[in-house]
């Protein structure tokens, strides 16, 4: 018998289709950018994983821009983030991250790793995002946070569409708050103001890889407030075993729903 080929479910993600895992790059910047650019294809055409998040601090840009080059433009959603604070500093980090990309936009550009009392300095940066976006150079504007507290506050920003947050079981590296926060400002960017929602450093940034099942399935307990789940990956055996436990969560959703 033949096995059905293991492919994500796609959703849709602050207007724009995405695949719920997402191919999260920092740990393909130890290969050359050709290989890891062979890798991303492959789980994209393999297994439906076209949702790539990326850093220029992350050292795979590179990797991306190969990834890139392999599939048509359209075919793949790509994430990448900007420290900036002022308007000048938002454009500069854009256009050289399209520059480093090799693309002429952004799916998603965040907002990155704001620290509590750090979000009214962000925006003139999102006010330039925001003409970026008008421009076509981004399609879609969101943020990223360690911290219960920004997570919630810019769930109420206009121009915020989509919010990126650290979430495991053990609350690691969420900084100035606790997981119960995390779970609130979730709950609130998501069901309250419709905001997309992707959650980051679902096994602790390797703390739980001795039980990823277990620590996989309790962040998937919190679907009704997360639309993608960012896992990073340093090839497709890890991300094949993460999209099997992740399908077999929502094959079992499907079947108690009948």
């Amino acid at each position: 018998m033949q096995q059905q080929p293991l492919r994500a479910r796609e959703v849709t993600m602050g207007g724009i289709r995405v695949s719920q895992v997402a191919f999260g790059t920092e740990h393909l910047n130890q290969y050359f950018p050709a290989f890891g650019g062979q890798i991303l294809r492959d789980a994209a055409v393999q297994n439906n994983v076209f949702f790539w998040d990326t850093d220029n601090c992350y050292g795979s840009q590179p990797t991306v821009a190969a990834g890139i080059k392999l599939l048509e433009r359209e075919k793949v959603v790509v994430t990448s983030k900007t420290y900036a604070n002022t308007q000048k500093e938002a454009r500069e980090s854009v256009m050289r991250i399209l520059h480093d990309l090799d693309t002429p936009y952004l799916d998603f550009c965040l907002l990155h790793g704001v620290e509590d009392g750090q979000l009214a300095a962000k925006m003139p940066a999102l006010a330039e995002l925001r003409r970026m976006k008008d421009q076509g150079l981004i399609r879609q504007i969101g943020l990223s946070t360690h911290c219960p507290q920004v997570a919630w506050d810019a769930s109420d920003v206009e121009g915020i569409e989509v919010l990126c947050v650290t979430f495991n079981r053990d609350g690691s590296r969420i900084m100035n708050g606790n997981l119960d926060g995390m779970v609130r400002a979730l709950h609130k960017a998501h069901n309250l103001r419709g905001k997309g929602t992707y959650v980051i450093k679902t096994l602790g940034r390797g703390d739980l890889v001795y039980d990823i099942r277990a620590a996989l399935e309790w962040v998937l307990d919190h679907h009704n407030c997360i639309d993608v789940y960012n896992i990073g990956y340093a090839n497709l055996r890890e991300l094949r075993q993460d999209l099997h436990i992740v399908n077999e969560y929502y094959d079992r959703l499907e079947e108690e729903s009948v």
